[in-house]
């Protein structure tokens, strides 16, 4: 059974020819992030953080180059190594403490994906309205969407990028930024400059979306044949797009009070017509790389059943959700976000300054011994990260809230993204005294 089986195969780590080039991860990057998560997060800025126009313009860019570190960096991870998604995580939290990293992830990049589409259905089915079809609801148009992402996924990853992103998809997302800035520039000199938000609160919130795209990304970013090419590829094609779309997602929430329904953006079969583009063009390869990100975790916490199982079964529950459930909120996805990022932060220093990027395969597959089941600093100082990050600036549900209610300092600072860098310096500091004081006691035995 092929299906599936290139994106999320096992085979060992090893240095074989790739087949994806450094254009191919800017396509990657470019086409991933026109659509969903950035459009969100920069309308949610606008009307859940209550920042004005002039702090989105600062907090926009600064995060997208944070965000662009953490991706370039995941990047050069998965292209050095050739290996996936949960496998990256055990060096710097053991067998055991990835697994538990990558379900975190797992419902992470599922809950996107559902919030995705029902957003994708919604904009679709007002574009068929407006045009003057019968409506036939969300869940058709979502449906639709899904089966056409599964339907890439079905593909392989290398034939999907290298078939639909790097040209048809590509061409088509800069067609739909030049649509955007038009339709914006029009709009943009009357949008209020107010707001009573909290820059480093929008600030953090921005910075921690880039972890949403580490999964899909470090399953791209294997296959490259040239591992100095991840960073560039992969970390400017994030920061300049996530930039542009978070400041478009402000704009439109100023102009129209969110993204609900994008036929806003134009007038009549107009505005129809770039809603229905929209969906077709930056919706379809979300549920494709969702689905690709997600049966990759899925892949590695399962390692029993095969690889296409694992990808159907969660790109089947990832649909289904999004079909029975109203609509999910942001915050959920959110709380999840803010819950992993550590982990990467951790993951990522572990690889650059740890083990000075490199990872060998003991170091992928394990060595044997505690620390190749649980890392425990690893995976000690990302739940105190989580835990010390949500009692001094709490995010998710309200539900959520009333048990990590804010205790923190009334200090206006991005409390959970501090903590994530101390926790990711103190595991350096910490492992780097370990293989220190390690080499130290080999030498005075003598051996």
């Amino acid at each position: 059974m092929s299906l599936f089986r290139e994106v999320w195969s096992r085979e060992a780590v090893g240095y074989r020819q790739g087949e994806l080039e450094g254009g191919d991860g800017v396509a990657t990057m470019v086409v991933t992030l026109i659509g969903g998560p950035a459009l969100l997060i920069g309308s949610e800025l606008v009307t859940g953080g209550g920042l004005a126009l002039g702090q989105i313009l600062l907090v926009a860019p600064v995060a997208a180059l944070l965000g662009a570190t953490l991706i370039g960096s995941s990047a050069t991870m998965a292209a050095q190594t050739g290996a996936n998604s949960t496998w990256l995580l055990r060096p710097a939290f053991g067998t055991f403490g990835s697994h538990v990293i990558s379900l975190f992830r797992l419902a992470m990049v599922a809950v996107w994906a559902v919030i995705g589409l029902q957003l994708a259905g919604t904009w679709l089915d007002s574009a068929a309205t407006q045009a003057g079809i019968a409506s036939m609801g969300p869940v058709v148009p979502l449906v639709l969407v899904a089966l056409l992402g599964i339907g890439m996924a079905a593909m392989g990853l290398v034939p999907a990028i290298k078939t639909f992103y790097r040209k048809p998809l590509f061409v088509g997302s800069v067609f739909l930024v030049a649509v955007l800035a038009w339709r914006l520039m029009e709009t943009a000199g009357g949008v209020g400059f107010g707001g009573e938000g909290s820059f480093w609160s929008g600030l953090q919130m921005a910075a921690e979306m880039a972890v949403v795209f580490v999964p899909f990304v470090e399953s791209v970013a294997r296959r490259l044949n040239d591992q100095d090419e991840a960073m560039s590829s992969f970390g400017v094609g994030y920061a300049v797009p996530a930039t542009l779309m978070m400041v478009a997602g402000a704009i439109l929430a100023f102009e129209m009070g969110g993204i609900a329904d994008l036929t806003g953006l134009g007038a009549g079969t107009a505005g129809a017509a770039v809603a229905a583009a929209w969906v077709l063009i930056a919706e379809v390869d979300q549920a494709f790389s969702s689905f690709t990100a997600a049966g990759s975790e899925g892949a590695g916490v399962i390692p029993a059943l095969a690889p296409a199982v694992v990808g159907l079964v969660v790109a089947v529950g990832i649909v289904i959700a999004a079909a029975v459930l109203p609509a999910v909120p942001l915050s959920v996805a959110s709380l999840l976000t803010a819950v992993v990022f550590p982990a990467a932060l951790i993951s990522v220093a572990d690889f650059n300054f740890t083990r000075d990027r490199y990872y060998t395969e003991a170091d992928i597959y394990g060595s044997g011994g505690i620390e190749g089941f649980l890392n425990v600093p690893g995976i000690a100082l990302w739940l105190i990260a989580v835990i010390v990050g949500q009692l001094l600036d709490p995010v998710g549900p309200q539900t959520w809230l009333e048990i990590f209610p804010d205790i923190g300092p009334d200090w206006d600072l991005p409390w959970r993204l501090i903590i994530a860098v101390v926790a990711a310096a103190g595991y350096v500091v910490f492992t780097r005294w370990h293989q220190q004081r390690a080499t130290s006691v080999y030498d005075l035995r003598g051996v």
